[in-house]
């Protein structure tokens, strides 16, 4: 009974003893920053007799892909120099950077759009052109080819980033910036690559409308933002063989 009251009187003291000095059970490594516990500031700077505390700053990422094709799709590919063919290769195009890269036996290589001349992706046979085949004449990047005749629709891919929205007193919006994948569409008539206006207005003014061709124009209520629209009106357009801007 005698030994069961000293282990509680130890017990007691040594409560105490932590209360008073915290130190004791801290060891060698300080755990106050700047002061000992009764001067700890857990919560920031003190101005004046208030108290500031600290918001941790959000470090935005970078969400999206700028690859128009997220997995390897087999190519053709023909190179600038010496007309080079490269068949039946992994790829993906990578329209943020303006490269494609290239999956040859299990090891990644990169080819800028500058070397290359053209691709043909086999599994859903979507055919792409660079500048190369434009006489050098456009943005450095990737064309899809959309309508291939007397004129040629393209669309020119690329990026842009949309910046993070997040509010943390709110806890809305987007924490992440974001990458956007844009569609720019260009006409290449007699061997002249004009970039198509989005507004239809302006976009008739760039072509030379007679009469029948403006005509078709408003019947069939031609939205230049709308990639169907301007195949039907370049098919319309080589049928009447119009020619200039």
């Amino acid at each position: 009974m005698k030994k069961s009251k000293n282990i509680i009187l130890l017990v007691r003291f040594l409560i105490i003893i932590i209360c008073i000095n915290p130190g004791v059970v801290t060891g060698q490594v300080e755990l106050y920053s700047g002061g000992n516990g009764s001067t700890f500031n857990p919560f920031g700077t003190s101005v004046g007799d208030y108290m500031r505390i600290y918001e941790i700053p959000l470090v935005s990422g970078l969400s999206g892909t700028p690859y128009l094709n997220e997995k390897w799709q087999k190519a053709d590919i023909i190179l600038l120099q010496d007309d080079l063919l490269i068949k039946d290769i992994p790829v993906k195009i990578d329209v943020r950077n303006n490269r494609l890269e290239v999956n040859h036996k299990g090891k990644v290589y990169l080819l800028d759009a500058d070397d290359i001349y053209s691709l043909f992706l086999k599994g859903n046979n979507d055919a792409f052109i660079t500048t190369n085949a434009l006489d050098k004449n456009g943005p450095t990047g990737f064309f899809k080819v959309i309508y291939n005749e007397k004129s040629s629709l393209l669309c020119f891919y690329s990026t842009s980033i949309k910046q993070a929205s997040y509010v943390p007193a709110f806890d809305t919006g987007e924490q992440d910036d974001k990458i956007i994948i844009k569609k720019t569409y260009y006409a290449f008539i007699n061997r002249q690559l004009i970039e198509l206006e989005k507004k239809s207005k302006k976009f008739t003014r760039q072509f030379n409308l007679n009469e029948e061709m403006d005509a078709f124009f408003s019947h069939n209520r031609i939205n230049p933002k709308k990639e169907q629209d301007l195949i039907k009106f370049l098919k319309f357009y080589d049928s009447t063989n119009a020619m200039g801007f």
